[in-house]
C-alpha cells in the first residue's frame, strides 16, 4: 500500500512538472519487498476434508486413522 502511495506521488509530481525520482524508487523497492515477503511466507492450506467419502482412500491415510481411532 505504501508503495502504490509512493509511486501515486511521484506520478503527480511528474505531472507538475517537477519529477521526483526518490518516490519512484522506494515505491519499486517497497512493493517488491512487499512481494518477496507475501511469497516466501504463503504455506499451501491444509487437504480440504470435503468429500471425503467420494475420494479414493489413501492406505496411509487409513492406517492412521486406525491408529488413531485404537489410541483413543
Amino acid at each position: 500500500m505504501i508503495g502504490l502511495i509512493l509511486m501515486t506521488i511521484f506520478l503527480v509530481s511528474d505531472l507538475a512538472h517537477a519529477p521526483a525520482l526518490e518516490y519512484f524508487c522506494f515505491g519499486v523497492l517497497v512493493i517488491m519487498l512487499a512481494i518477496a515477503l507475501i511469497w516466501r511466507g504463503h504455506e499451501p492450506p491444509p487437504p480440504s476434508r470435503r468429500f471425503r467419502l467420494f475420494r479414493k482412500r489413501d492406505p496411509k491415510e487409513t492406517e492412521n486413522r486406525l491408529k488413531d481411532r485404537d489410541n483413543v
